[in-house]
């Protein structure tokens, strides 16, 4: 009976201990049914009661990654990430190839898994792994971005120049969540005043892209706390001369907010806001 053996598999990790050999080698025996629940179960267990590092076990996790259910890639990810110890290679790759996973199923999907289970495996500033998850801060799915970001935090050393470089780029980013994840990473990734953080800043009022540049001017007055505040207004100021009326607009506004902005930079600032005001009136 299919739902007794799914009882009996899901109830194995509440009354087995961690290494018990019977209760791992009936799951893994579960895991050759065409059941889908009692697999996603099985792996469960695997994940929960296997030995770390267990070669066979994890061989026989990995063949379950590319099901054609979503669930059961979900387990296969999750047990994976709980067997496989820290630097594995073939469970680093296996793992990284789901952050590509098509799964659409809401905040707790194969993607999202993947992610929490690479936090276990990966090295630190595994640059491979890196590259990866940063593709993912601009995944449709704001659960997946979520997930990119806390991975990046704990798989990254502070001061890390490739990914804070890498990072800063999407400050720029139209997608007001977008900017505010790539403030959380960098907030927690970046030291006091990082040359690398600081030569990405003075890039962003130069972009060819002026939707690019309104949104950099908006997301500046949340960097005041990793770069000095004085510099962040000196961009500002050199923004308030661009070309885009909404762009200087933008870099007006954010002045506006900073309160070591200077009385003279103020008051350029209001200007530029009053002079938006009258072209609007006289249309």
């Amino acid at each position: 009976n299919a739902y007794v053996r799914f009882q009996a598999v899901a109830a194995l990790s509440k009354v087995a201990d961690r290494g018990h050999e019977g209760a791992v080698a009936c799951a893994i025996r579960c895991l050759q049914y065409k059941d889908l629940r009692l697999k996603s179960a099985a792996l469960e267990v695997l994940g929960a009661l296997s030995k770390p590092g267990d070669v066979f076990v994890m061989q026989s996790i990995q063949g379950h990654l590319t099901s054609e259910n979503a669930k059961v890639r979900m387990a296969a990810a999750g047990a994976l990430g709980n067997v496989a110890t820290r630097g594995n290679a073939r469970a680093v790759i296996a793992l990284s190839c789901l952050l590509c996973d098509p799964d659409e199923l809401g905040p707790t999907n194969v993607r999202v898994i993947a992610m929490r289970s690479l936090t276990k495996v990966a090295e630190k500033d595994d640059e491979s792994v890196m590259n990866a998850l940063c593709a993912r801060l601009l995944d449709k799915n704001l659960y997946v971005r979520v997930a990119a970001a806390d991975a990046l935090v704990a798989l990254t050393s502070v001061g890390n120049e490739n990914l804070i470089a890498a990072v800063a780029q999407h400050l720029s980013h139209q997608c007001p969540d977008v900017q505010h994840l790539t403030v959380r990473i960098l907030s927690q990734i970046a030291m006091q005043g990082d040359r690398t953080l600081v030569l990405q800043l003075s890039k962003l009022p130069v972009q060819k892209d002026q939707l690019a540049r309104r949104a950099a001017a908006e997301v500046m007055p949340a960097m005041s706390n990793m770069v000095d505040p004085n510099r962040i207004v000196g961009l500002l100021l050199l923004m308030l001369e661009d070309s885009s009326m909404h762009v200087k607009l933008a870099a007006a506004e954010a002045i506006l907010h900073m309160e070591c902005a200077q009385p003279d930079v103020r008051l350029a600032a209001e200007e530029v806001t009053v002079r938006s005001l009258q072209s609007h009136d006289g249309m």
